[in-house]
């Protein structure tokens, strides 16, 4: 998988950090499946970059 450089930077500065995006990536994904809309997998991602209001729910955090 191709990095960006300045992630292949921040990867390099920590050796537990593929471990740490690894956390990342599962924990957004189990909240975006945890959402009970219809939609598909990929269009809560796209949902969720597009709306803010729609990412905080996803977080459980009070978008007011």
């Amino acid at each position: 998988m191709a990095t960006h450089p300045s992630q292949s930077l921040f990867l390099r500065a920590d050796p537990t950090a593929p471990q740490n995006l690894a956390s990342l990536r599962r924990l957004a994904l189990n909240a975006l499946k945890r959402e009970k809309s219809r939609h598909s997998m990929r269009m809560k991602v796209k949902k969720a970059g597009w709306n803010n209001d729609y990412l905080l729910a996803l977080l459980g955090i009070d978008p007011a």
